[in-house]
């Protein structure tokens, strides 16, 4: 198994175990225990902080929309083929419940005092 970037060992990759079943917390929140190593989370952290992050906006039928009463959290949005292939392959050893709808919200982050109303992605 290759590894993702500098910041993951071979040896940290090829040790990983399975991700756990899902854990639902609600009906549109839920979190995957052993996704990612520790190792790899502060990689894609570091990775989002250098690429910086930005005001999020909120997807309208007019375009895309400053909507501070929605959202005023931070997002990262870049291109990472390198992660999204990573969490497909660790996504696909797990039993599906439903459909894929992929990790639209993985770029975003809130922190004290921001939030990130409940909203759709318009996934198909």
């Amino acid at each position: 198994m290759a590894f993702v970037n500098e910041y993951i060992s071979e040896a940290d990759a090829l040790a990983h175990a399975p991700p756990q079943p899902w854990v639902v917390h609600s009906p549109r929140v839920l979190s995957v225990p052993g996704l990612l190593l520790a190792s790899e989370c502060a990689a894609l952290i570091e990775l989002a902080e250098q690429r910086g992050f930005g005001e999020a906006t909120v997807r309208t039928d007019a375009g895309p929309q400053f909507m501070t009463n929605v959202r005023n959290n931070e997002r990262a949005q870049f291109e990472a083929p390198e992660w999204i292939d990573l969490l497909w392959r660790r996504m696909a050893a797990m039993p599906l419940r439903r459909r894929r709808h992929g990790f639209p919200d993985l770029r975003d982050r809130a922190e004290g005092g921001q939030r990130l109303a409940v909203h759709s992605s318009h996934v198909a």
